[in-house]
Parts: structure tokens; C-alpha cells; sequence
């Protein structure tokens, strides 16, 4: 009898020791896994999870992102610093690209820009198109006038005009004012369109504007029409 308690109690002892060998050999298991990155920690839970090839890559992948992102917004920060570094040079080449609003036709064309020009950038280029008409041509032809593209290589700018109210020579054509019926009356260019017949008496101009519509007299915009018509009607 004592002697079958005897080996029960060495099964059980057996058994138990086999128990922890097999827990110790599980725990070694899992650190080795965990170092090679096959397992990571649920943060929430403090679980251990095994999260394999695929996420791993997928955590390289996200890692990669991230430095991708930080990369790219390094670079957008220098390349706005760069730009704001380029000025006009003595090699900068201005190209204007001229759009007639009749027939949207388009011209090109390709110079360098006065040396008065070196050393300004977009801000200011922008800033003289906007306040002068240093581009708008010798006689104000071209109604708009748009930079496209600024950089130390090449300037482009956009100038568009109407052919319709141009002569051959880039001029306006311009309107007359002749006397019709005893009262002042608009023709065009060609002093036989009327352009407009107002109710204006020449009686009522000065002596001197009088004879100047006896002869034909010359307005450029039909600014100054409705202008010369306001300033003398009554």
C-alpha cells in the first residue's frame, strides 16, 4: 500500500515538473518572439498580441511614411525660402505672350528686360505691373496684364489687348467729333460711322472747341467723349 502511494506521489511530482519546464520553455518562447518583433504590447489592455510579417511591415511602412512627410515639409520650407532668393538677372528671359480679345489669337515674344529690372523680385515685379504701365505698351494698348511665371531663368507675362479699337501701328483709332445738323456728332476712325449723335448744339461749345469740330476733332477713348459731351451740356 505504502509503496503505490509511493509512486503516485513520484507521478504527481513528475507531472508538476513537467508542468513548469513546459511554462519556462512557453516564457523563453515569447521573449525570443517578442525581440524578433513577432509580438508587441496592446497598450490598452496590456496584452501581448503577435502581429507577424504583414505588421510589421506595415509598422515599417507607416515608420516610412512619417519620415517621408517630415522630408517633403523640410523641402517645401527650403524651396520657399529659395524662391524668395530669386531676383532678375542679366540672363533672365521675359517671354510676353499677347491675346487679341477679337479672335483670341496669341503672339509670342522673347527679350531680355532693362538693368534696371536686375535685382527685383516676384513681389516687386508684380508690384510695378500693378501701379505703372511700364507693360502696357507705348500707348497703353494692352488693357491687362498678368505675371504667369517668375523665376530666375525665365519670366512669363500676360498681356491681353483688342484689335477691334487698334490701328496697324498698336494706336487707338480713336472717334471725331463733326458737326451734324448744327449739333455735335460722334463718328469713328473712319469719319463716316456715326458712332453717336448727341443733342449737344455747337452754338453752345466755346468759340475755339467750335472750330476744332468744324475741322474734326479728335478724342482716342470713348472716355473722353462721354467726358467732353458731360463737361459742355447743360
Amino acid at each position: 500500500m505504502k509503496r503505490r502511494h509511493m509512486y503516485s506521489l513520484f507521478f504527481i511530482c513528475a507531472l508538476v515538473i513537467l508542468l513548469v519546464l513546459f511554462f519556462i520553455w512557453k516564457r523563453c518562447e515569447l521573449l525570443s518572439s517578442i525581440e524578433n518583433n513577432d509580438y508587441c504590447i496592446d497598450g490598452e489592455n496590456n496584452d501581448i498580441m503577435k502581429i507577424g510579417k504583414n505588421n510589421v511591415q506595415e509598422k515599417n511602412e507607416s515608420d516610412n511614411r512619417i519620415y517621408l512627410e517630415g522630408n517633403i515639409n523640410k523641402d517645401d520650407t527650403l524651396s520657399e525660402v529659395v524662391n524668395e532668393n530669386i531676383v532678375i538677372n542679366a540672363e533672365t528671359l521675359c517671354i510676353f505672350e499677347d491675346i487679341d480679345k477679337k479672335d483670341g489669337s496669341m503672339t509670342l515674344t522673347e527679350k531680355k528686360l532693362p538693368s534696371r529690372f536686375y535685382g527685383i523680385d516676384r513681389e516687386g515685379l508684380q508690384k510695378i505691373i500693378d501701379t505703372s504701365n511700364e507693360f502696357k505698351g507705348e500707348n497703353n494698348e494692352y488693357e491687362a496684364v498678368h505675371l504667369e511665371l517668375f523665376s530666375a531663368e525665365k519670366i512669363k507675362i500676360l498681356r491681353i489687348y483688342d484689335s477691334t479699337s487698334k490701328d496697324k501701328e498698336g494706336k487707338n483709332k480713336g472717334y471725331y467729333l463733326l458737326e451734324k445738323d448744327g449739333k455735335v456728332c460722334i463718328y469713328k476712325s473712319d469719319k463716316s460711322t456715326i458712332f453717336y449723335e448727341s443733342e449737344l448744339k455747337l452754338k453752345d461749345l466755346p468759340f475755339d472747341i467750335q472750330r476744332e469740330v468744324l475741322k474734326g476733332k479728335y478724342l482716342e477713348t470713348e472716355i473722353q467723349v462721354y467726358h467732353f459731351l458731360e463737361s459742355y451740356s447743360s
